[in-house]
């Protein structure tokens, strides 16, 4: 569902879905379980707050840290899709 709103450009609904899936990603220590699934979801949440950053003049302070976060969660758990993310941007 999160991917489908993010390629339809709804993006504010891509971010609710996928910070309900990372905080259970969080919950149940799945980073560690199921890395590949937590990797999938950290990156389609990272486009879907820099999507979300740039069309959008009102830019909440805590959304850019929410951005590094995941950032560094991503990095740490596969550093050559993260570096692959930072060179879309």
């Amino acid at each position: 569902m999160a991917r489908l709103c993010l390629e339809t450009d709804h993006l504010k609904a891509a971010v609710s879905q996928l910070d309900l899936l990372d905080r259970q990603i969080e919950r149940f220590s799945l980073e560690e379980w199921e890395p590949a699934l937590s990797i999938g979801v950290l990156e389609t949440l990272w486009l879907s707050l820099n999507r979300l950053l740039e069309g959008t003049q009102e830019v909440l302070p805590e959304t850019g840290l929410q951005i590094d976060k995941v950032y560094r969660r991503l990095s740490r758990l596969d550093p050559l899709k993260a570096l692959g993310l930072e060179k879309k941007q």
